[in-house]
């Protein structure tokens, strides 16, 4: 023990440099596998235990208002988000579900406030009020949606008919629509609702009424229903829609954007991320999200998909880093080891046997890469993303580190010459 104080004293800062490596590359490791393993299980969780199909919300991120404003005043940018729109449309691998629930000013509403787009929410109802042209308006519960989600959801009516998507002109500035159950009695087929929808004049004809407690899923509710809502068709067209109708074009090609995604059961979200990326490079529309994966999910995904096309630079950054980490530590040991030669050379003039001295060498190597290990477990120990078996597969990989360490500082000694009949 005398003689492991002595090496500490001596060689303190190089011993502490070693291990101070040995502990950062080590960590560095456990807490990359570590961090790539937990998101890759986050992102492989599935939507639910019960459904056929995986679901993921999708919308943009141009929240911010400035920001939204440039984006729907630049043709370039409403361009690229119709292709986004028409290429997830056509997508073989996810079916883009395009639904939105912006509320509908309907002017001399017939109904009662259960048909208010507040009602039934965590928001107030406003009720009637007047609006800016003099009109008595009711905020009333709307879904615009494609043909698509009416298809995937299996919608019908009970009378009338249901929407032919092919028909559906924003031009006329009259569209046909379909009416909740609860709206039987208060409208008929044929009748013409006015409403106000984003900021522009529309006449809804009504052709048909849903089934009762028709539902769809909607931004992570599973049963959003339809009783009291007034479904308008999207154009089928959406990437012409973009530029050919002005601001109130750009707008609805917006509020399209906003939807949901299926992939067949068991497609990750890091699976449905790669192909919207896919989609984003071929369409040059990459201001989008993923609602209901994690936040910093997303993030890992567009960083993955960014490391993945450079991957060979990747990984030589790794391995370079690793070599010239394994060579500053084989640096600070053969610094030690000249250093610890002079102190042996003393203990071999004083009679000591080879064996014991290359013990005494080998103690002393192990010290610093116990000390590795200790510091290795209690940092690991504390970092929020553990996992048993890596945590060991690192240690493993230390102890023979270690192992090679001594072998190697060991095997220079014995070419030392210790004793002077070896000098002789």
């Amino acid at each position: 023990m005398r003689e492991i104080a002595f090496d500490l004293r001596r060689n303190r800062l190089l011993m502490l440099a070693k291990t101070a490596i040995l502990s950062v590359l080590a960590l560095t490791c456990f807490h990359a596998l570590t961090f790539t393993l937990s998101v890759s299980s986050a992102l492989h969780t599935e939507f639910s235990t019960d459904s056929d199909v995986e679901m993921y919300s999708i919308t943009d991120t141009l929240a911010d208002p400035e920001i939204f404003s440039v984006a729907l005043g630049d043709p370039i940018t409403l361009t690229q988000i119709g292709r986004f729109l028409t290429e997830m449309e056509e997508s073989q691998e996810i079916e883009f579900l395009s639904a939105f629930d912006q509320s509908v000013p309907i002017i001399d509403f017939a109904g009662d406030e259960t048909f208010d787009y507040g009602y039934g929410t965590d928001m107030q109802t406003q009720g009637e009020y007047v609006d800016a042209a003099g009109n008595t308006v009711l905020n009333t519960k709307s879904l615009q949606m494609t043909e698509a989600v009416f298809d995937f959801y299996g919608l019908a009516v009970s009378t009338g008919e249901a929407i032919d998507w092919s028909r559906v002109d924003y031009d006329s500035k009259r569209l046909p629509v379909l009416l909740g159950a609860s709206y039987d009695g208060i409208y008929a087929l044929g009748d013409v609702l006015r409403a106000d929808f984003y900021l522009e004049q529309f006449e809804f004809e009504v052709v048909g009424f849903l089934e009762e407690r028709s539902s769809i899923y909607f931004h992570g509710d599973r049963d959003t229903y339809l009783d009291t809502t007034i479904v308008v068709p999207y154009p089928a067209d959406s990437e012409g829609l973009a530029t050919s109708s002005g601001e109130f074009g750009g707008i609805l090609t917006f509020a399209m954007l906003s939807g949901d995604i299926a992939a067949p059961r068991g497609t990750s979200a890091d699976g449905v991320l790669r192909e919207l990326h896919t989609i984003a490079d071929r369409s040059g529309f990459h201001d989008f999200t993923l609602l209901n994966a994690p936040a910093y999910l997303v993030q890992y995904a567009q960083i993955s998909e960014l490391l993945n096309q450079n991957r060979g630079l990747v990984l030589t950054l790794g391995v370079t880093m690793l070599v010239v980490g394994l060579v500053v530590i084989w640096l600070l040991s053969d610094a030690l080891l000249a250093r610890r030669r002079e102190v042996l050379v003393v203990h071999a003039l004083l009679g000591r046997p080879r064996v014991r001295l290359e013990r005494t060498l080998a103690r002393r190597v192990l010290t610093e890469h116990a000390a590795a290990i200790a510091a290795t477990i209690a940092v690991a120990s504390a970092l929020p993303n553990r996992h048993a078996m890596l945590q060991l597969g690192v240690l493993g990989a230390l102890v023979l580190v270690a192992w090679g360490d001594v072998r190697l500082q060991r095997a220079a000694l014995t070419r030392t010459p210790l004793h002077e009949t070896e000098v002789a």
